[in-house]
């Protein structure tokens, strides 16, 4: 890690949680350890 870590308690309202295998590596990558926010433009896409 490069600095803090901040947790916020912020009212984002309802979203739906994406899961999907990680990017850009090659261990582990079958494994769905990428959570996301549905539909957030800040989320990188593969492609």
């Amino acid at each position: 890690c490069r600095g803090p870590l901040y947790v916020v308690d912020h009212d984002f309202g309802r979203f739906s949680v994406g899961i999907s295998s990680r990017i850009g590596i090659s261990a582990g990558k079958d494994r769905l350890w990428r959570f996301y926010i549905k539909g957030n433009r800040f989320v990188s896409r593969r492609g």
